[in-house]
């Protein structure tokens, strides 16, 4: 019996040790400000460190408070749509996984929860609007609506009714007021969202934006990248 055994040079030798030393590490960035400059661009310099990165067979990972329609579009002109990315979206509410396009993780709160939000909202005369994932979904045609809209580069639709807005459980809802009329989305926070408190959390995130989520959903996952380790059942490595 004849065994050929394969000879391998010192370089390659070494070569194959030092893949096998180098872990894999997962780098995480926010968007705005961060990834992306004042013009909402990646700049040339961003995008060959994340080139580099994936090419090393390193994990990047876009922390962002934007819903998935508009990080998707974000993480795809970076290049960050490849096996090896993610994207937490909605303040930590989901977890997408842009090359498989699947929910990794996700955390909502009921539909009608959110349908008797709205409903409230809109007896006030307020902006308040969900998501698909391709489109922003209001009952109303509002100035801040088409606002949002282009800040962001998104599409939106103008459904019929409350119970619209909300199809499916959502991840998110966001009320807006114009900054001078923060007083309005403060006293509809107190008076309607506190109602829900056992399981919905609101807080602003701007002088215009109050933000309403699933209370439940891990307080690391809103701000810090590392709940990705902390959630076992994402497993990402």
């Amino acid at each position: 019996m004849i065994c050929c055994v394969k000879e391998y040079s010192i370089e390659e030798v070494m070569e194959e040790q030092y893949k096998m030393s180098v872990e894999t590490r997962i780098l995480f960035t926010d968007l705005d400000g961060t990834l992306l400059n004042d013009r909402k661009e990646v700049t040339s310099g961003n995008q060959a460190a994340i080139d580099e990165a994936l090419a090393c067979g390193h994990k990047i990972v876009v922390c962002t408070g934007r819903p998935l329609a508009s990080a998707r579009v974000c993480a795809a002109k970076a290049g960050l749509d490849k096996e090896g990315c993610y994207v937490i979206c909605f303040n930590g509410g989901q977890i997408y996984d842009p090359y498989h396009e699947k929910t990794v993780y996700g955390k909502t709160f009921s539909k009608e929860t959110a349908a008797k939000i709205i409903g409230e909202a809109m007896k006030r005369d307020l902006h308040i609007q969900s998501y698909s994932d391709t489109h922003i979904l209001s009952a109303r045609d509002t100035e801040e609506l088409h606002r949002y809209a282009k800040i962001n580069q998104l599409p939106y639709k103008v459904v019929e009714c409350a119970a619209d807005v909300v199809p499916e459980d959502p991840y998110k809802l966001i009320a807006i007021t114009p900054a001078e009329q923060k007083e309005k989305n403060i006293c509809f926070q107190k008076e309607v969202i506190s109602q829900y408190a056992g399981e919905v959390h609101s807080f602003f995130s701007n002088d215009c934006y109050q933000e309403s989520y699933q209370r439940e959903y891990p307080r690391d996952l809103r701000f810090d990248g590392s709940a990705i380790i902390w959630e076992s059942r994402l497993r990402i490595l």
